[in-house]
């Protein structure tokens, strides 16, 4: 996922990051029970496809759709450096939809 987005000037590499995103993503609540079964924690570790397709989904303009992503992962129990992170994510995106409509 990191490799290809890192060639993200390539449209297919971008494509490619955001199918093992999503890929990641689905099986999310499998490895969320995993984690708590296997290692009796509630505190999961950072969701990489969570953390990345939002990070691009912010990139492309799409807001809405990072909004859902963050709250579903926030939902889930995933974390972030700082579990407040998730919030402030939110924040900053409502904030641009916000700018968005008073740019229109």
């Amino acid at each position: 996922m990191k490799i290809f987005y890192k060639d993200g000037d390539n449209p297919t590499s971008l494509e490619e990051a955001i199918r093992c995103c999503l890929k990641q993503i689905a099986l999310a609540p499998m490895a969320a029970k995993a984690f708590r079964e296997e290692f009796g924690i509630d505190k999961l570790p950072v969701h990489e496809g969570y953390d990345q397709l939002c990070f691009i989904y912010e990139k492309q303009g799409k807001y809405e759709e990072a909004i859902r992503l963050t709250e579903q992962a926030k939902e889930q129990g995933w974390n972030r450096k700082y579990p407040e992170h998730w919030n402030v994510l939110v924040d900053r995106y409502k904030a641009k939809i916000d700018k968005r409509l008073v740019v229109k």
